[in-house]
This record gives C-alpha cells, sequence and structure tokens, in this order.
C-alpha cells in the first residue's frame, strides 16, 4: 500500500485494468514499474528484465558465473517480462469478467487467449506461465 500511496500514476493504472479484453500497453508497463518498485528497485528501474540482469550482476559479480556452492533465493528474483505478461493477461481476464458482473449475459471471450492453456495430460485449464523456450536471449547488460 505504501508504494500505491505514494505513486497515484499506480493507482490509475490498476484502475484500469479489465476495461478491456486486451491488456493495455500503458498498464502493462505500469504493471512492470510496479513490479520493481515491490521488490525494492529505485524509481529510476521500470523494466523487469533489467531489475532481473542487476540482480544477477550483484550475485554473480563481473563473471557472471554463479559459485559452486552459493545459494540464491530465486523468489527474491522479480518475474521476467513474459512470465509477467502472462499474469497480467489472467488477471485482466478476471477482472473483465468482474466489471461485467452487472450484465445478464455478459459476452465473455475464451480464456486460452488471456493467459490460460488446456494442460494436454489432464485436459484441464491451467494458467500459461510463459510462451516460448524455457531459456531467455542473453540479456543485453551481460553482454
Amino acid at each position: 500500500m505504501k508504494i500505491l500511496n505514494q505513486n497515484s500514476k499506480f493507482i490509475q493504472i490498476f484502475a484500469a485494468v479489465g476495461d478491456s479484453w486486451e491488456i493495455d500497453e500503458l498498464v502493462l508497463s505500469g504493471a512492470e514499474e510496479f513490479t520493481c518498485r515491490l521488490y525494492g528497485f529505485s524509481p529510476r528501474i521500470k523494466k523487469v528484465d533489467e531489475a532481473r540482469e542487476i540482480k544477477i550482476k550483484k550475485i554473480c559479480g563481473s563473471s557472471l558465473e554463479l559459485r559452486q556452492g552459493l545459494s540464491v533465493d530465486l523468489s527474491t528474483f522479480p518475474p521476467c517480462k513474459r512470465v509477467l505478461l502472462e499474469h497480467m493477461k489472467r488477471v485482466n481476464f478476471q477482472v473483465c469478467v468482474w466489471k461485467r458482473a452487472h450484465e445478464h449475459y455478459p459476452e465473455i471471450p475464451s480464456p486460452l487467449d488471456h493467459g490460460f492453456h488446456i494442460n494436454s495430460e489432464t485436459g484441464k485449464l491451467e494458467p500459461l506461465w510463459f510462451e516460448g523456450a524455457t531459456s531467455s536471449p542473453k540479456p543485453s547488460l551481460m553482454s
């Protein structure tokens, strides 16, 4: 709440969540900046992938190699942008449903384009954590 109280921009951004079935770029960039703040980064860091790079450099040093025996708590890292995007798609989808709760027959699209997928083994709807390969391209700060 402290972060929200210190910056009314975030309140306006989150109030816009669910206004449309497609997530707005301003909402996504605002969520990204807010996430950086949640993880303790300065206001000048606005991109989660940049924040992750900074954290990796802080842990590994300039060699960017993890020392043997070093334990790293990955819960202290912000999510990468691909994961945050899928999460925000799910959040936006759910809020869109809630914002249409007063309608008798709201038109609700398939959740499959909104951060969910069907598990091929169970046939159940599950969160889509990210799209694409599991290894990310080499970060710009690390090259």
